[in-house]
């Protein structure tokens, strides 16, 4: 009924819709995920996910144990975690993971807190506090927030192969 994966949520430092989330920020950020829904908008029209939409419903979830890191990706420090995807509950779910599908982040308009900072011709939203409140599994048209923002299927490979040797050694020793 689902399928365990990593995702990969979001870079620290500056992005591409002019906020920055950096250090002790992006740190107390990561420790708000556990529980955080997986959501998104399917069009059965395009067979693809939307980007940011009212109407959504939940394709996973973050474990209360998410087993988070910060992993080098291109020179950024990504927030890396467990997630489960209800791929056996959802035929569309089954592309998040197969072609590990982009993601953004939502974060909770209630607890986000921070400052605008101008960095040479450029003004950003410094944010100083936020919560999650999801993460949008995004469609191939849509362009991601973190470049290298998405689920990543070789956990969920590995679970895979390792079941499948649990599987194959329990019916020789039954054998």
């Amino acid at each position: 009924m689902f399928s365990m994966a990593r995702a990969r949520i979001f870079a620290k430092g500056i992005n591409r819709n002019r906020s920055i989330i950096d250090g002790e920020v992006a740190d107390r950020l990561a420790a708000t995920i556990p529980g955080t829904p997986i959501i998104g908008a399917y069009n059965y029209d395009t067979q693809d996910f939307e980007g940011h939409e009212i109407n959504t419903i939940a394709y996973g979830f973050v474990p209360l144990e998410p087993h988070y890191s910060w992993v080098d990706v291109n020179g950024d420090s990504y927030l890396e975690v467990d997630v489960v995807i209800w791929d056996g509950r959802f035929e569309e779910a089954k592309s998040i993971l197969e072609e590990e599908k982009s993601l953004s982040m939502e974060l909770n308009p209630a607890t986000m807190t921070g400052t605008f900072k101008r960095i040479g011709d450029t003004t950003y939203y410094n944010i100083t506090f936020a919560e999650f409140a999801g993460i949008t599994v995004l469609g191939n048209d849509v362009e991601p927030c973190f470049p290298d923002a998405k689920f990543i299927t070789a956990y969920s490979q590995m679970v895979s192969a390792y079941a499948l040797y649990i599987e194959e050694t329990q019916r020789n020793i039954e054998g």
